[in-house]
């Protein structure tokens, strides 16, 4: 697990790119550090049984999940956020997963349902958020 005082920072971060308002501690869900297999079954576990595959195999790519019915972030052993070599990659992905829980409060989800249109401006927003983060694009 990420320490709390990591995930405030990269919520600061978040809160601070994004413009969303700042989520009340309480309210601020863990980090859970898995492997890469394991991220793929928590992100490829709801899918229908005719698009598992293409989401295990989509899930390769992916570094960090956040589970949008419990609100806890996974993110992957092999970035290193929280542990050692932290650099602004991974930093960036932990924020890229913040930003999706100040979405979630925004809307007040509490189930985090998306359209494919929905889930894709979703993740439009937190990838260019993190972008700004890394310094590859300004804001």
């Amino acid at each position: 697990m990420i320490d709390s005082a990591i995930i405030a920072v990269l919520m600061k971060i978040a809160v601070n790119l994004s413009g969303y308002p700042e989520l009340p501690v309480d309210q601020i869900v863990t980090i859970d550090v898995v492997t890469p297999q394991q991220l793929a079954s928590i992100m490829c576990e709801q899918e229908i049984p005719q698009q598992k595959e293409a989401c295990f195999r989509m899930a390769k790519k992916i570094r960090a999940v956040t589970d949008r019915t419990t609100k806890k972030v996974y993110v992957d052993t092999n970035i290193g956020l929280g542990i050692s070599n932290r650099d602004k990659y991974s930093t960036c992905i932990g924020v890229h997963e913040m930003v999706h829980l100040l979405q979630m409060a925004s809307n007040n989800a509490n189930n985090y349902d998306l359209t494919v249109t929905e889930w894709y401006e979703a993740e439009k927003e937190a990838y260019y958020i993190q972008l700004r983060c890394q310094g590859d694009i300004n804001g």
